[in-house]
């Protein structure tokens, strides 16, 4: 992603108020989210919220999928290794299942549930 474009999505997020200044986000193949919600997501970090966003292979940035409090994960299970990164957590009583989030967040949601 160029800059300019990676530019444009943070600024869309911001508006829809689902990143800080920090710009964190990542692409993301959902594995399973509550209601057999599976495919291409956008994951966004505002201050301690994780975002999970619907996303198209152009990068649009579509419904809010869920909206999920760190400190409130549950069971956080995730991995880095490059052959199967993941990221698993119980939110609400539902099971989240994602590919891997990258190390940075994975480093933000252990400050939040450890």
């Amino acid at each position: 992603m160029n800059a300019e474009k990676k530019k444009q999505l943070i600024d869309t997020l911001k508006l829809q108020g689902r990143i800080d200044d920090r710009g964190i986000f990542v692409f993301n193949n959902a594995k399973a989210l509550p209601g057999g919600v599976y495919g291409m997501i956008l994951v966004s970090i505002k201050d301690e919220t994780l975002y999970l966003s619907d996303t198209d292979m152009s990068g649009q940035v579509g419904e809010l999928l869920a909206e999920v409090p760190m400190n409130q994960m549950k069971q956080v299970k995730y991995s880095n290794f490059p052959l199967n990164p993941y990221l698993k957590f119980i939110y609400q009583g539902e099971t989240y299942g994602l590919g891997g989030v990258g190390k940075e967040i994975n480093a933000l949601i252990d400050q939040h549930t450890k």
